[in-house]
């Protein structure tokens, strides 16, 4: 796991490993969580992605200046924790402005054409002032705008990244991983 800053706040980069159904990031001010259901902790991100992918997440809710320690943990299918990785960042305090977007999105297949996927954004910005949308798909397809629709040449599943700009010039991205398939479920 590498931490750095970012506009407003902290930028982790980690890979999610084997096993992990879910990864989830938390901090807390001075020393190490003790655990993923640390009290004294802040959970910052909770990700989802392949096995090996490497994933942004980003903490813009540091408010006061101190060294902060922030664990990644893998959380495998019955819900038991697995591995913790830790870094500590120091920060300095929020610089001017409001801060960075957020960027969020969430996905629906067409009931029939289920390789054909409909995506919508629900970024989040503290100035409202969100202007570029950028998508890739996770075959090399691209494309721009706060919604978008994408239709995939075979099922499988593929790391979606949405990077959102605001008007100051501040980018977020998120990645999630999309489940293609060739039918959809039976209800």
């Amino acid at each position: 796991m590498v931490v750095g800053p970012d506009i407003a706040g902290a930028r982790l980069t980690f890979q999610v490993p084997a096993g992990a159904e879910v990864v989830r990031v938390v901090r807390r001010l001075g020393t190490c969580p003790s655990s993923v259901d640390d009290p004294a902790a802040e959970l910052v991100a909770s990700e989802t992605g392949t096995a090996g992918a490497t994933v942004e997440a980003f903490d813009y809710g540091l408010e006061a200046p101190g060294r902060y320690c922030y664990a990644v943990v893998a959380v495998g299918r019955l819900g038991r924790p697995g591995r913790v990785a830790t870094a500590f960042y120091d920060h300095a305090g929020v610089g001017g402005g409001a801060g960075p977007p957020v960027a969020d999105f969430d996905w629906q297949p067409d009931a029939d054409a289920p390789r054909l996927v409909f995506f919508e954004e629900f970024s989040e910005d503290p100035d409202d002032d969100v202007v570029s949308w950028e998508w890739s798909f996770g075959d090399g397809a691209t494309a721009s705008g706060p919604s978008a629709d994408h239709a995939y040449a075979a099922p499988g599943s593929y790391d979606v990244t949405l990077t959102v700009t605001d008007a100051a010039g501040n980018r977020a991205s998120t990645t999630r991983t999309v489940e293609v398939a060739d039918s959809q479920a039976a209800p």
